[in-house]
C-alpha cells in the first residue's frame, strides 16, 4: 500500500512536536530540581551559620629602663650650722643646739642654784687663816705660805689690788639673745654668797617656751675669799642636754686640772673662771675706783671648763644705764677679741650700787649675742 506524501509531512511533524515538548519538560525540570537544590543549600547555610567573639592576643608590655641609682660612699658633710633649738633656736639651745644650743655664749656665767657635791680632794689655798673648805666643811684645809698675787694691771712695782667682796644676794636678770638673727627673751638668776672666807656662786639661765622652762645654761663656782681676791677651787658648766663638765684649781702645785681630759693648764696668780670673773671685777672696783680710770687694763688669767688664757679688759667712759630701779651711772669693762673666734665681752657695773653687776653682753662673731640686765635682788644670809 502506498501512502501519500502528505500524510508522512504531517507524521514528522507530530513527531517533533512531542519531541520539543519532551525537551521542554524536561528542560523544566531540570530547572525547578536546579533552583530547589539551591533553595535547600542556601537554607541550610542560613541555618548553620553562627557568631563567634574573637578574642586579640593582649599587647606586650613595653618596659621603660630605669636609670640605675648610684650610692655613693663618700660621706655627706653637715651642715655647718647645727640645731636645735626650740625657736630660741635650735643644740636648742642649740636655745635648744644649739645651743641649741648656742642660747647664752659659752662665757656667760649661768650655774645651778645648788652647788653639787664635789669628788675632789680639797686644795690648799693661800688665805692666811685657817679656812673652811666650801666643798666639805667639816673638812678645813691647811693655808700654806704662797707669794701674792702679782698686779693685776701687770704694771712692775704696783702694791697687790685690794679688794671688797659684794654682799650677799641672789639677783635677777632679764635675757635678750638671739640666734641666726631671730630675737628671744629668757630669764636668769645669780646667787652670790660669801662669809669673808669663802663663796659659792652660782647662776642659771632659763628659757620658756608655751609652757615648759628649759634650763639652758649653767654655772657653779666655789672657793676662797682672800684680802686679794676671789681664789676659786672648782668651776663646773652644764649646757641644755650635755654633762657637766669642770676645772679643779690646785694652788699647791700651781696648775687647773680638767674633767673633760684636757691638758693641765699653768696656774697663774689671781685666776678666775667664768663666772668667778665678774664678781673679782666688781670687788676690785669697788675696793679702789680709783685705780682704774678710763683706758686703764685689767689682765686676768679665766678659766672655763676645758682650757683657760688671759682675759685683757679695757674700761671705758662711764655710761648711763637704765635699770628698773632708775638711771645709774656704769662703768664698762671691755674684753675684745684676739682670735678668730673668740667673742666681745662688756660687762657694766653700776657705779652707786656698790659697782654691782647691771649688764653683761657676749657678742659672737657671726653677730648673735645675750644681753643680760639687772632686775632686782634679793637679801640672802651669809
Amino acid at each position: 500500500m502506498v501512502t501519500s506524501k502528505p500524510l508522512q509531512t504531517k507524521h514528522w511533524l507530530a513527531l517533533l512536536a512531542i519531541l520539543f515538548v519532551m525537551v521542554l519538560i524536561a528542560h523544566l525540570a531540570i530547572i525547578t530540581s536546579a533552583r530547589d537544590q539551591f533553595s535547600n543549600q542556601k537554607s541550610e547555610q542560613i541555618k548553620t551559620f553562627s557568631t563567634r567573639t574573637i578574642e586579640l592576643p593582649a599587647p606586650t608590655p613595653v618596659l621603660k629602663k630605669i636609670p640605675e641609682v648610684v650610692t655613693s660612699t663618700k660621706p655627706v658633710r653637715p651642715p655647718t650650722k647645727a640645731l636645735t633649738a626650740p625657736p630660741v633656736a635650735q643644740d636648742a639651745p642649740a636655745l635648744l643646739s644649739a645651743p641649741t644650743s648656742k642660747i647664752v655664749a659659752a662665757t656667760a656665767p649661768l650655774a645651778e642654784l645648788i652647788q653639787p657635791a664635789s669628788t675632789t680632794p680639797p686644795v690648799t689655798p693661800a688665805n692666811p687663816i685657817n679656812p673652811i673648805n666650801p666643798i666639805n666643811p667639816d673638812n678645813p684645809v691647811t693655808p700654806v705660805a704662797t707669794a701674792p698675787p702679782a698686779s693685776v694691771l701687770g704694771e712692775p712695782g704696783l702694791p697687790p689690788p685690794a679688794f671688797v667682796a659684794l654682799n650677799t644676794g641672789r639677783h635677777t636678770y632679764k635675757v635678750t639673745f638671739t640666734k641666726n638673727g631671730v630675737v628671744n627673751q629668757g630669764d636668769a638668776e645669780m646667787v652670790w654668797q660669801q662669809d669673808g672666807k669663802k663663796y659659792v656662786l652660782n647662776m642659771l639661765a632659763t628659757y620658756t617656751l608655751l609652757i615648759k622652762t628649759f634650763n639652758v645654761f649653767e654655772q657653779n663656782s666655789s672657793g676662797m675669799v682672800t684680802p686679794q681676791g676671789l681664789q676659786p677651787l672648782r668651776f663646773s658648766d652644764k649646757r641644755l642636754n650635755r654633762s657637766e663638765v669642770a676645772a679643779h684649781f690646785d694652788y699647791a702645785s700651781e696648775k687647773i686640772v680638767f674633767s673633760a681630759n684636757k691638758p693641765e693648764v699653768m696656774l697663774q696668780a689671781g685666776a678666775q673662771d667664768r663666772i668667778s670673773v665678774i664678781w673679782q671685777l666688781a670687788g676690785l672696783l669697788a675696793a679702789q675706783p680709783s685705780r682704774y680710770p678710763p683706758g686703764s687694763t685689767l689682765t686676768i688669767q679665766t678659766a672655763s671648763a676645758s682650757d683657760a688664757e688671759p682675759w685683757l679688759f679695757t674700761v671705758n667712759e662711764p655710761e648711763t644705764l637704765n635699770l628698773p630701779t632708775g638711771s645709774h651711772i656704769a662703768l664698762r669693762l671691755t674684753r675684745n677679741p684676739r682670735r678668730e673666734f673668740d667673742q666681745k665681752i662688756e660687762l657694766w657695773f653700776a657705779t652707786g650700787l656698790n659697782h654691782l653687776p647691771a649688764r653683761f653682753r657676749f657678742t659672737e662673731t657671726n653677730g648673735d649675742y645675750v644681753d643680760a640686765v639687772w632686775q632686782s635682788i634679793k637679801t640672802l644670809p651669809n
